[in-house]
């Protein structure tokens, strides 16, 4: 599966409208429960535009694992892949106060966004301060703990990266990690700079690579 950036940014730019336009914005949470796809990496950016938290969930948990990470982060909306269907509907049927669901991708979130249950959060434009990421320990020692990452946190990591590395869009960079790898230092240093960011992503079932290839009428995304 290959994406270009122009796709790339017309396609989370598009769910990001539409994302304001259901009531969601800063304050929010979405959480997913997806493997390594073009479809998750689209949802990530488009949360990113409108001000949302990103909280990719990992579908290795079991249903009550699942469950109690649910009831901690209070998510306004669920994202799910189809392959995990069966392990998001247990875990959804465990969590009190049973958020928004619906599927990730162009048929699924990307064609309707559910509306916001409550009022509408007011629009503004997004803050350095703002979260852009929660990401859940794996909970070896304890409990899962919530980790949150600001735009600011984000961005100034990977320019520091980007600078040290000196990437240009001939840099090809595999990573091979979880969904959240995709907003870690590194990675959308390379976005900026055009390169190539193979993703692989195997859950036992299924083998996926997924490509980010620099695309000159698109530039990148933002």
């Amino acid at each position: 599966m290959t994406i270009g950036y122009a796709d790339l940014e017309e396609r989370a730019r598009e769910l990001a409208f539409a994302l304001r336009r259901a009531g969601y914005g800063p304050g929010d949470r979405v959480a997913t429960i997806s493997g390594n796809s073009i479809d998750h990496v689209v949802a990530f950016f488009a949360c990113a535009k409108s001000g949302v938290a990103f909280v990719p969930l990992s579908w290795r948990l079991t249903p009550r694992e699942l469950a109690d990470v649910l009831e901690r982060s209070e998510p306004a909306l669920v994202l799910v892949e189809d392959e995990y269907e069966g392990i998001a509907a247990e875990a959804l049927d465990r969590t009190p106060g049973r958020p928004s669901v619906t599927a990730l991708g162009t048929t699924g979130v990307e064609a309707s966004v559910p509306d916001r249950v409550g009022p509408a959060v007011p629009a503004r434009a997004v803050r350095d301060d703002d979260a852009l990421l929660v990401i859940y320990t794996s909970g070896s020692e304890a409990a899962p703990k919530g980790v949150v990452l600001t735009h600011g946190n984000c961005f100034w990591n990977n320019l520091a990266l980007a600078g040290a590395q000196q990437l240009t869009a001939d840099d090809v960079v595999l990573c091979r990690c979880c969904r959240s790898s995709m907003s870690q230092p590194g990675t959308v240093s390379r976005c900026w700079h055009g390169g190539w960011v193979p993703r692989s992503s195997s859950s036992g079932r299924s083998s996926r690579v997924v490509f980010f290839s620099f695309s000159p009428s698109g530039g990148s995304p933002r």
